[in-house]
Formats: C-alpha cells, sequence, structure tokens
C-alpha cells in the first residue's frame, strides 16, 4: 500500500499521468463539434454516405466518386427508380486560402453582383455564415464557412426529366452543405 501512495506522489508519474489524460481529453469530440478543415482534400467533407442518406439510396446503388483538377469531387450514380436518370453532386471550393470576415463580406456581395444577382438567386437562412442558391450553372448553392466559400449543385441528366424541384434542390444541397461544414 505504501508503495502505491509512493508512486501516485511521484513527480514523473504525475507528469505522466496529466499528459496522459490531457492527450485522451483533446481527442474527445462531441457529434456537434466542427472538424478543423486545413485546406486540403476537401473531396473528404461529403462521403458517400452523407450522399446515401441525402437522397436515401441504399447499399445496392453503385455511387462513383470522382475527382476532377485535383479539387472538384463528383458523385454520379442511376436512378434505382428509373435507370434513365443519371444524378451528379458536384462540390467545390473556391480558390483561395481562408480569408478574413470583411474580405469573405467583400467577395460575397462582388459575386452576387456580378454573377448570381443574374440567376435568381435567393438567400438561403440557417447554412454556415452566409449561403444563396442560384440557378448559376443549372442550379448552385453557394456558402460561406469560416472564411471559405464553397459550391454544391446537383445535375440529373436528361435535364427534361428531372424530378426535383427547386426547393428539393435547395434541400438536399443545404442538407449536404450542412455535412459539410460538420466536418470542416
Amino acid at each position: 500500500m505504501k508503495s502505491s501512495l509512493n508512486s501516485l506522489t511521484n513527480p514523473i508519474f504525475l507528469l505522466v499521468m496529466s499528459l496522459v489524460i490531457l492527450a485522451s481529453s483533446c481527442n474527445d469530440k462531441t457529434s456537434d463539434q466542427k472538424g478543423s478543415y486545413d485546406n486540403s482534400d476537401s473531396c473528404e467533407l461529403i462521403t458517400v454516405s452523407d450522399v446515401r442518406s441525402v437522397f436515401d439510396l441504399s447499399n445496392q446503388v453503385e455511387i462513383e466518386q470522382t475527382k476532377k483538377h485535383d479539387e472538384i469531387c463528383y458523385y454520379k450514380w442511376q436512378s434505382p427508380e428509373n435507370p434513365n436518370l443519371e444524378y451528379t453532386v458536384r462540390f467545390a471550393f473556391a480558390h483561395w486560402a481562408q480569408k478574413s470576415e470583411a474580405e469573405m463580406n467583400k467577395t460575397w456581395e462582388t459575386q452576387n453582383k456580378q454573377v448570381y444577382s443574374k440567376h435568381n438567386l435567393q438567400e438561403v437562412p440557417g447554412i454556415g455564415d452566409k449561403a444563396s442558391w442560384s440557378e448559376y450553372e443549372n442550379g448552385q448553392l453557394r456558402v460561406t464557412e469560416d472564411g471559405y466559400i464553397f459550391y454544391i449543385s446537383i445535375y440529373v441528366k436528361p435535364k427534361n426529366e428531372n424530378p426535383l424541384n427547386t426547393q428539393d434542390l435547395i434541400e438536399k444541397t443545404s442538407a449536404l452543405a450542412k455535412a459539410v461544414i460538420k466536418k470542416m
């Protein structure tokens, strides 16, 4: 018993135990906490599981994940209800490093004026720092979060047979954006 008490008062033992406790507490992350995006592989921020969940797809539906230019992520699959329909989710970050809030606001307003206002721009509340939907590129959710801007689009081919209306597209891209933000 005496040797057990001595080990508890040993400074090296106390230091090691403190470090172990500190290290284990740093690794505990609740599901409500956001990750820490380091601007590396953005394709890890939307997973095939996220796509399955948002589109209610079973594991039998094959989803192909591809990447272009090392930064634009695509998720493609055939509709299980209508094999003639091909769905694609496109996800990309803007091409710059993290910006300050003032820089983000200026960029956001410039993009609104020069591009998005011509494409039926509408605010989407409750997503990131700011979010908007527009008909740019056949429909796109644009989101700012923590100094970054990212874009999510859903394409259906053939376009004239798309069963998703604008509200469906906004809801699905918003759900994917929330998954991205949670991992950032």
